[in-house]
């Protein structure tokens, strides 16, 4: 049975604001396996298990669970018709295309969205966005496999426990051309997701696919 959020503040853009942070949408997470289990998986709250640390509100994003696996979602889809589905309904859509074809998600999902999947049994992640990648999501796999992820590079690098490495051709290519090329972001390990790209982690390890 999939539930909806009914915390206002899992829709809201004020954790942005009482930080200094612009409401950029997208999944705004860090997940470290070497991380001791705390609280028992499947609780109502993201932040619940201390692997997982989650903020939804900064990045406008709605909620949606079922059981043990919980979906943070930003932006919107189109149903049938075209119609724009919003909110925590589009939240419940994704969620149900995912618990039926997981190894193919989000295959067949249009809208403008990014958003991130957590199985807090398996503990395990999923970051994905949409065929043009009009909402960016950046993450960076560090020391022991500790996953960072955002809408915002500096963000990611201000929780990062080493400092990253400025990358030289990708300055080039921004000086050059006025714009990140690729994955590629000014920093060594911090990468975009490619349009319709999704990043499996687990086990402390990531897999991007297409």
């Amino acid at each position: 049975m999939i539930e909806n959020s009914a915390d206002k503040a899992w829709g809201s853009c004020r954790g942005s604001d009482a930080i200094g942070l612009p409401p950029i949408p997208g999944p705004w997470l860090v997940a470290d396996e070497g991380a001791s289990r705390g609280a028992a998986p499947g609780r109502s709250d993201v932040r619940g298990p201390s692997w997982l640390q989650a903020e939804p509100e900064w990045g406008c994003c709605s909620v949606a669970k079922a059981g043990t696996v919980t979906m943070m979602l930003s932006g919107y889809l189109l149903g049938h018709g075209g119609r724009a589905v919003h909110g925590e309904a589009a939240a419940a859509l994704a969620l149900g295309r995912y618990l039926r074809r997981p190894e193919r998600f989000p295959e067949g999902l249009r809208g403008s969205f990014s958003g991130a999947v957590v199985e807090h049994e398996e503990r395990r992640v999923l970051l994905f966005t949409d065929r043009l990648a009009s909402r960016p999501v950046f993450y960076h796999v560090g020391r022991g496999g500790r996953l960072v992820a955002a809408p915002q590079v500096s963000w990611i690098v201000g929780r990062l426990r080493d400092p990253p490495e400025v990358d030289d051709a990708s300055v080039c290519a921004f000086v050059i051309f006025g714009a990140q090329l690729g994955p590629h972001t000014l920093f060594r390990g911090i990468r975009k997701l490619p349009p319709g790209g999704v990043v499996e982690w687990g086990a402390g390890r990531a897999r991007e696919r297409r």
